[in-house]
């Protein structure tokens, strides 16, 4: 991840429990878990929470997730919609 685009509050803000349902959420920390915390933001998340996530993390940063989907974590049309969005084409060997 590219640390330029690092949120400087290493804190996830409270309305991202939600999408973090799984994890221990006082745990998670912004950089060292960023590939999970954007992958259910982009999965669960609200408007409030892609909001989030895109003001806090660049759009190559996030396009990377896509790249390299996390194995059995997407769905296919959680992973066509935001790949479509972000013009990336995802590695078909990884489901």
């Amino acid at each position: 991840m590219d640390k330029r685009n690092v949120p400087t509050s290493r804190t996830l803000p409270e309305y991202l429990k939600g999408c973090l349902w799984s994890y221990d959420y006082s745990r998670l920390d912004v950089e060292a878990d960023f590939r999970c915390i954007t992958t259910n933001i982009l999965i669960y998340g609200d408007l409030k929470s892609i909001h989030w996530l895109f003001s806090n993390y660049s759009k190559e940063n996030i396009a990377s997730v896509l790249l390299n989907p996390l194995k059995g974590e997407w769905d296919a049309r959680s992973l066509a919609f935001w790949s479509g969005y972000l013009q990336v084409a995802p590695d078909k060997k990884r489901p």
